[in-house]
């Protein structure tokens, strides 16, 4: 299953669907489609869905309803879907959840702790670094509508590598350009319009900031309870998940 890239702009309740792939008279595929949860994971930074979110949580476990108990549910990873997938366990306690970190979107937002994308961090001063860790922020409308597009056009049987797919989208890059001037002129407007006593108070930046603290946690928490193993694919990358609050008795290098 796949999540957080397919959109369809003629149904926007979320549900999934079945595909096809290269195995599929071995191997049943599906996609979960508007998921609330954007993929990859930096175009949902300070998103609350991530958190929050409950009917793509619904979606997702009325898949395994429906096609389980499964024996294992291995995540190869959380982007496209909210954490609180990972409940899973409690429904299925017998299923053994198996959570792959190939980043560290688990503890980081923009996944690699490449803090403005300059340098390492180590610190992100209880999230308040994190508040403008993006030098560039992605529109999240353009952002679906990019999914959409592409959703549409495989759905037609138009290949990502094929002269329809990428003609329909040479054709888009114009009005995306256009959208973003127009956009910058607004942005460019407002700030020139504001005032000193418009600037973000303390506390707008210390709820922002919380949002990042509460993400780490319940991630942390919800990895401990739910998952029995993380498979780290290096012993630095489970190094660093132990250090971020990960149990060490669920860490195994990959």
């Amino acid at each position: 299953m796949s999540s957080g890239i397919a959109y369809n702009f003629f149904k926007r309740s979320t549900y999934c669907r079945r595909t096809n792939n290269i195995f599929r008279d071995r191997c049943q595929s599906f996609e979960l489609v508007n998921s609330t949860v954007l993929s990859p994971g930096h175009f949902c930074y300070d998103s609350e869905s991530v958190l929050k979110d409950t009917r793509t949580s619904q979606v997702f476990m009325e898949f395994i309803n429906r096609y389980g108990p499964f024996d294992v549910i291995h995540l190869n990873n959380l982007e496209g879907l909210p954490a609180k997938v990972l409940t899973v366990k409690e429904s299925y306690p017998q299923t053994k959840v198996l959570l792959m970190l190939h980043n560290y979107y688990p503890f980081c937002p923009q996944v690699n702790f490449w803090k403005r994308e300059s340098e390492s961090c180590s610190d992100y001063h209880d999230g308040f670094d994190c508040i403008n860790c993006l030098p560039h922020r992605v529109n999240r409308e353009i952002v679906v509508a990019a999914h959409c597009l592409a959703f549409h056009l495989k759905s037609v049987g138009a290949h990502p590598d094929s002269w329809l797919f990428k003609r329909a989208f040479a054709m888009a890059r114009p009005f995306y350009a256009a959208y973003r001037f127009i956009g910058r002129r607004l942005e460019n407007k407002d700030a020139g319009a504001a005032s000193e006593s418009d600037a973000p108070v303390l506390k707008e930046l210390t709820q922002k900031a919380d949002y990042f603290t509460n993400r780490r946690k319940i991630f942390v928490s919800l990895i401990n309870k739910n998952v029995d193993k993380v498979l780290a694919v290096s012993k630095r990358v489970s190094d660093i998940a132990e250090n971020y609050g990960i149990e060490k008795d669920k860490l195994e290098v990959a």
